[in-house]
């Protein structure tokens, strides 16, 4: 469980898990178990994660999983020249 992995409280946990879904670098999903329980699969929103200091200031460049709509839905906006 992550509250031992993390030495964190739930609550912590939680917040965290909500602070990454709001930056879009978690997905969630609702399943259904066979007796009917259901609960929460989290999995990472990324490919990769760019980190480089330099001179003491961190620049981040982050990598996302893109499926084929939001491909598409990206290079219409660029050739349009929309900001994403």
């Amino acid at each position: 469980m992550l509250t031992e992995t993390c030495d964190a409280s739930r609550a912590t946990i939680y917040r965290r898990v909500d602070d990454l879904l709001d930056h879009d670098l978690l997905t969630e999903q609702l399943k259904i178990d066979e007796n009917g329980n259901h609960y929460t699969v989290y999995e990472a929103n990324l490919d990769h994660i760019d980190i480089t200091l330099d001179g003491g200031d961190f620049e981040v460049h982050v990598t996302r999983h893109e499926d084929a709509a939001d491909r598409i839905t990206r290079i219409w906006g660029e050739m349009r020249g929309e900001d994403r």
